[in-house]
C-alpha cells in the first residue's frame, strides 16, 4: 500500500493541508493574546484545541514517514478525536467564545476564533472512523429529548394539585392574621389600664447649699 493510499484512507491530503492552515492561524492568534487572554475561561479550550491540533499533524506526518505503523498511527488519531468529541471541547469552546461578542470588546478576535473553530471541527470529522463516534456521542441526547416530551402530562398534573391545595393555605392564613389582631387589641387593653391619671405634678425644691447662704438665694 503506498504512502498516498494510507493518507487517503485516514485524511485527505488536501484537508490535512487546510488543518496545517488553521493550526498556523492558531499559533498566531496564541503568540498576539498570550499576554491578554491567557486568564479568561475561552483561553483554556482554545489551547486544549491548539495542542490537540498540533498532535494530529505530528501523526498525519508519522503516518506520511512510517507507512508500515499505519494502523498504530490511525488509533492515535482516533483516540485525539474521541477525547476532543467526547469531552465536548467544541462546544464548550464554543459557548466560551461567545463570551467575548456578549461582552463587545474583542468582536473580531471572537469572530475570528469561532469562524476558526467552525473549520477545525469540520476537518476533524472529515477524519475517517471519526463520524461514528459524532452519533454515539448525540445518540443518548436525542433518546432524552423524547423523554422529555413524554412527561409534560404528568407537570399538568402536579400544576393542579398545588392550585387545589391553594384553599385551604389561604384560609389558614386568615386564621393566623385575625389572632394576630386580637392579641394587638388585648396588648393595647392592657397598656390602657397602667397608664397613671393625669394630676397635678408636684415640684420638688431644691436643697440649699451652702453657697446659697453666702449670697442670700
Amino acid at each position: 500500500m503506498s504512502v498516498e493510499a494510507n493518507m487517503g484512507t485516514v485524511l485527505p491530503q488536501p484537508s490535512i493541508d487546510s488543518l496545517r492552515n488553521e493550526y498556523q492561524l492558531m499559533q498566531l492568534m496564541y503568540h498576539r493574546n498570550l499576554n491578554q487572554h491567557r486568564q479568561a475561561r475561552w483561553w483554556r479550550y482554545f489551547s486544549i484545541l491548539k495542542r490537540n491540533v498540533q498532535k494530529l499533524l505530528q501523526l498525519f506526518d508519522d503516518l506520511q514517514s512510517m507507512p508500515k505503523k499505519a494502523t498504530t498511527i490511525h488509533k492515535g488519531i482516533i483516540e485525539i478525536c474521541t477525547y476532543l468529541i467526547r469531552r465536548k471541547i467544541f462546544t464548550k469552546a464554543y459557548y466560551e467564545i461567545n463570551t467575548i461578542l456578549a461582552l463587545g470588546q474583542f468582536i473580531a478576535l471572537g469572530f475570528a476564533l469561532l469562524a476558526m473553530l467552525a473549520r477545525v471541527r469540520s476537518l476533524v470529522l472529515e477524519i475517517d472512523g471519526v463520524d461514528r463516534l459524532q452519533v454515539n456521542v448525540e445518540a443518548p441526547a436525542i433518546v432524552d429529548t423524547h423523554g422529555d416530551f413524554d412527561e409534560i402530562g404528568e407537570e399538568i398534573e402536579r400544576e393542579n394539585k398545588v392550585k387545589n391545595e391553594e384553599a385551604p393555605t389561604s384560609g389558614v392564613s386568615n386564621e393566623r392574621s385575625e389572632d394576630k389582631e386580637i392579641r394587638r387589641e388585648a396588648a393595647n387593653d392592657r397598656k390602657r389600664t397602667k397608664e397613671p391619671k393625669p394630676g397635678k405634678s408636684k415640684k420638688k425644691k431644691k436643697a440649699k447649699s451652702a453657697i446659697d447662704d453666702i449670697f442670700g438665694f
